[in-house]
């Protein structure tokens, strides 16, 4: 009995292992998914911008303001660089560059904005202060002029107070209106011919980068510049005198390519002009605090500050606002007009 059972158990072990070894193995399971590759990283868009002014202070704050700010808002997504001031791009010729998308935007002279748009120019004639010429009609007029030449004009990159920007600057003494007579004065732009024709004075046109020979030289008397640019040309070495009666409202503007402009994202482009009109607002603080310190470092350099009397500040301002104001609505008898009733009535 005792080895039947035996048997048995055998038979049925033996059939087990049988059974097992024909059956089909388990699956094995299934490999986890792999992740998903990451997006690739979407390139910054970069804009290159050249200024009028060299980078360096206290002339470049203005300009590294924007780009501060802007590059911070937009976070990666847009980059404005610095590709060089006037050594970079000739100052009459950054504007017309900025124009064929040669470069993507600049900090630029209204002075030498191409034809049809020349008459942007008298936009640093402006007697509004920043947030009144936004809002007075003054600005979409700009933008209306700009868009003519394929720019898009983002605003003041000088911002002062209205007629606060230039003086003139001298190695002759001017104490009454009658003292500019004959006086051979360096002038960074056209814009302030007239009036020096109409103090008999002799005008000339001349590249910044060239103002400190000829005051050094004796070739000019005397100088119309913004304040800050004194010291951005380290002018005070070579003059004496500042006659601190003011007029202009600052003669930079930020402008970008058009066709660049429309291929932002609207995102960016809303950056941008925010940061524009804070650069406007906070730049005229900025201007007045550096003023302050220009004109100290001047007279600690030995340069005299002159004043004339009421009555010859008043006489002077009104030959400079009726002497540019009667070249820009002869020269631009479209928009000239519209531009003076709307920023110097």
């Amino acid at each position: 009995m005792k080895k039947i059972f035996i048997a048995l158990l055998a038979v049925t072990l033996i059939g087990v292992f049988i059974l097992s070894g024909c059956a089909e193995p388990a699956p094995a399971p299934a490999p986890a998914p792999a992740p998903a590759p990451a997006p690739p990283a979407k390139e910054p868009i970069v804009l290159k911008l050249v200024a009028y002014i060299p980078d360096i202070p206290p002339g470049n704050v203005w300009t590294h303001m924007l780009i501060d700010k802007v590059n911070a808002k937009a976070n990666g997504e847009l980059i404005i660089e610095w590709s060089g001031g006037p050594e970079a791009i000739a100052v009459p010729d950054a504007p017309a560059a900025v124009q064929r998308g040669a470069i993507d935007m600049a900090n630029g002279v209204y002075s030498f904005v191409p034809a049809p748009a020349s008459v942007a120019e008298c936009i640093a004639w402006t007697e509004l202060n920043q947030t009144d010429f936004r809002k007075g009609g003054a600005f979409d007029l700009a933008q209306e002029v700009f868009s003519k030449v394929n720019i898009f004009y983002l605003g003041h990159s000088y911002p002062t107070g209205p007629q606060r920007a230039g003086a003139f600057f001298s190695n002759v003494k001017i104490e009454k209106l009658e003292d500019f007579a004959g006086l051979k004065i360096a002038l960074p732009g056209p814009e302030m011919v007239a009036p020096c024709q109409a103090l008999k004075a002799a005008p000339a046109v001349t590249p910044f980068t060239d103002f400190y020979t000829a005051m050094e030289r004796g070739t000019m008397d005397a100088f119309w510049l913004g304040v800050p640019g004194l010291l951005d040309w380290n002018l005070q070495e070579v003059t004496r005198y500042m006659l601190d009666e003011r007029s202009n409202s600052g003669g930079g503007c930020f402008i970008i390519n058009l066709d660049k402009w429309n291929n932002l994202p609207k995102n960016l482009q809303d950056i941008m002009i925010e940061s524009a009109i804070e650069v406007e607002q906070e730049g005229e603080v900025v201007f007045n605090e550096i003023d302050a310190e220009v004109l100290q470092k001047a007279i600690d350099a030995g340069m005299e500050v002159l004043k004339f009397s009421p009555a010859d500040s008043e006489k002077l301002y009104n030959i400079i606002k009726e002497s540019v104001w009667k070249v820009y609505v002869e020269a631009y008898p479209e928009y000239a007009p519209k531009f003076k009733a709307l920023i110097a009535p």
